[in-house]
């Protein structure tokens, strides 16, 4: 964390040390042999989390002192917003604070992994593992949404006036709140990954080639594509729809009912897009990342970092992609960063989570996997002259 002229960085059994320059290094004692596991400055004060329920306080970063909270769990990860800081430990352990002492135990109200985000009518909504919904206004407190479902959600999207989640076994949701849901009927029982709206209805898609099409959210009817991939998402933009999928799948639509495969020579697996200032963008595994103006003609673009890209999401001046390490020995959290969908920078923010779905909304990003993690306020980020200098 850097503040008040100052570096701090945390580490194992208690580490703390601190740099003017950040170059030279001092260590600091900060009272505890709890390994520490991130650190932030707000508010005029540096805050560090870590094992057993540890939160300590500083002012300079040399002057440490032990905060007690109500909670024995690991706290993992810290940051600072809309004068708050937030604790995010687990399981299901949320512990937020205006002034960095008072602690209030906060419960997220679910263990289940959480697979997709989206901010629509002034709200955060995420679907994830056994029909769990999570609904929030700021990112930070969460109410479960009513699924009347058990089945895994993998997917949704908002248009028309309605959300639409989609998820295993043919399973479709729809919702005008994002709290109370209701199952619309299929005739499938393929699991659907993702869902898009767009001018003309909403378009679902899934394994085995599975394309599914509906003017309203409410009617749905089987699209034949001829496709055996599995698909895992789907945007819209330029009056295109534009499916992504496993071995390099990209298929495209202008009424969602006729499809074109695209030609590309790309052939890592793709797991979400987006369409943002005329470009559609798609990540995938392996670091992909591919870009195109129309659906059909698409270029890869170089990434080299050590993530299987699952999430997309642009705003307030940012690309982010999040995802799940290549790497069996990976500690860090990683997400790729860039301001034009094209130059790309990877860095490190955490201790490690699996990521899988990220949104923004209300001038903050939220990314949602095994954990829920909000940015800062992006109007408050100070942009660096060289975004694309990636972290060593």
């Amino acid at each position: 964390a850097y503040g008040n002229k100052t570096f701090v960085v945390v580490g194992g059994t208690g580490a703390v040390m601190t740099s003017q320059d950040g170059v030279k290094w001092t260590s600091s004692a900060s009272g505890t042999k709890s390994w520490l596991r991130s650190v932030i400055y707000g508010d005029n004060l540096f805050a560090a989390v870590g094992d057993f329920g540890t939160l300590l306080t500083s002012e300079d970063g040399l002057k440490w002192v032990i905060t007690r909270v109500a909670a024995e769990d690991q706290l993992n990860a810290i940051t600072y917003c809309n004068n708050f800081f937030i604790v995010a430990g687990g399981p299901s352990v949320i512990l937020a604070s205006d002034d960095g002492s008072h602690w209030t135990k906060r419960v997220s109200g679910t263990q289940m992994a959480m697979r997709r985000i989206i901010y629509s009518k002034d709200n955060f909504i995420s679907v994830g593992d056994k029909g769990t919904i999570l609904v929030s206004r700021d990112g930070e407190l969460w109410k479960p949404g009513n699924a009347e479902t058990e089945n895994n959600l993998f997917g949704i999207t908002s248009g028309d006036d309605i959300f639409i989640a989609v998820g295993d076994k043919g399973t479709i949701l729809s919702s005008k709140d994002g709290m109370e849901w209701k199952k619309e009927k299929t005739e499938t029982l393929v699991p659907l990954n993702g869902v898009g709206f767009g001018s003309i209805g909403f378009v679902a898609v899934g394994n085995f080639g599975m394309v599914m099409f509906s003017a309203d959210g409410h009617n749905w009817e089987e699209v034949k594509t001829d496709i055996t991939s599995n698909l895992r998402a789907v945007a819209y933009g330029n009056k295109t729809f534009v499916a992504v999928g496993d071995g390099g799948m990209l298929l495209s639509s202008r009424d969602g009912k006729i499809w074109v495969k695209a030609t590309t020579a790309a052939n890592k697996s793709l797991t979400d897009i987006i369409f943002k200032d005329g470009t559609f963008t798609a990540v995938g595994l392996e670091s992909a990342i591919l870009t195109s103006s129309d659906g059909t003609t698409w270029k890869q673009i170089e990434a080299s970092s050590a993530i299987n890209f699952r999430g997309l999401a642009s705003g307030g001046g940012f690309f982010i992609a999040v995802g799940t390490p290549m790497s069996p020995g990976q500690t860090d959290l990683l997400i790729l960063i860039s301001r034009d969908g094209k130059n790309w920078a990877h860095k490190k923010i955490g201790p490690l989570y699996y990521l899988r779905g990220i949104a923004f909304g209300s001038d903050t990003f939220v990314a949602v996997g095994n954990t829920i993690l909000q940015s800062d306020p992006i109007s408050a980020v100070e942009k660096p002259a060289d975004l694309n200098q990636s972290d060593e």
